[in-house]
């Protein structure tokens, strides 16, 4: 069933932890694919955000990854922003009661859609996940197992297997081996408190870009953490768009100038770093090796890794 968005939530209801809803699973009577036993009752809801545009060609793959989840207790929340294909007729096609769909027919861009998906979010965590990507069967498992462990954590990412358009492994990207603290994350790979994301929005001036601004506003007084091994599957066309590319670049400086306050140095740097890729996409591209400049995004994978 197709919904309009809500109007932004009222922040100054209690969180969900004080209406009786707890973080964290507590021993019973389910048994995870890990060995883990807890009480389906227990599970805290995750609330799965995805932003989707003319995604027709990508998601129900994408919905199939989340239903074949191990972890069950989530709703997958869907805001269309004005598709011009079959992607809203598509996912209305699933008829399962903890898919929601959003759509009002106007392209808002992404933060803002990721604002009002925060907003509509009924679960303790926030996962994001785009519309081409796929997720692991353990992934919200695994993520909120260690946020339940762990619970001075506000955001969790993870790796991702690069795949092709048509599912061929190209690549890894921010897999690692121990769980370690950053603010590098693959957006879709995140997960972490829906309060976090109440009180830190995405700032709507910079979309293209505003995943990396968020991480680097909200360092200061957040705990961040990235998780051992792969989450999702994330699709690389390996196509070099140069101009999307130097319109992100464009949002990196505008965000260097105009977004949260930095010191007079860390401002220099970021903007100098985004010249200079600019600088050498624009020069990569113009004599004709785009291919080679794509290629570097993707570290060559072990089995282990996997």
């Amino acid at each position: 069933m197709t919904s309009e968005i809500q109007p932004p939530m009222n922040t100054d209801e209690p969180a969900a932890e004080e209406k009786g809803t707890s973080a964290v699973a507590v021993v019973a009577n389910y048994e995870t694919p890990g060995g883990q036993t807890v009480s389906k009752q227990s599970l805290p809801l995750v609330s799965i955000g995805v932003p989707a545009y003319n995604a027709g060609k990508t998601i129900k793959a994408m919905i199939e990854s989340v239903l074949n989840q191990s972890y069950e207790n989530w709703e997958l929340l869907l805001c269309d922003d004005g598709s011009t294909d079959d992607t809203v007729r598509i996912a209305e096609s699933f008829k399962d009661s903890r898919i929601r769909i959003f759509s009002d027919g106007r392209n808002l861009k992404i933060a803002r859609r990721l604002n009002q998906l925060v907003e509509n979010a009924a679960g303790i965590y926030f996962a994001r996940m785009d519309a081409d990507d796929q997720m692991f069967p353990d992934r919200l498992e695994r993520q909120v197992r260690y946020l339940a462990e762990n619970e001075d954590v506000d955001v969790l990412g993870g790796g991702a297997v690069v795949v092709d358009e048509n599912g061929s492994v190209l690549g890894g990207r921010n897999i690692v081996f121990t769980p370690r603290d950053t603010d590098s994350f693959i957006h879709p790979t995140v997960i972490g408190k829906t309060e976090w994301f109440r009180k830190n929005r995405y700032d709507e001036r910079f979309s293209g870009y505003e995943d990396l601004e968020l991480w680097r506003r909200a360092r200061k007084g957040s705990v961040y953490r990235l998780l051992d091994g792969a989450v999702i599957y994330y699709r690389d066309s390996l196509k070099f768009d140069l101009r999307q590319y130097l319109f992100r670049q464009k949002q990196v400086m505008k965000a260097a100038v105009f977004g949260a306050k930095i010191d007079a140095a860390s401002r220099m740097k970021i903007f100098c770093s985004a010249s200079l890729r600019c600088f050498v996409a624009f020069s990569f591209w113009a004599l004709g090796l785009s291919r080679y400049f794509v290629r570097r995004r993707n570290k060559k994978l072990v089995e282990v890794e996997i």
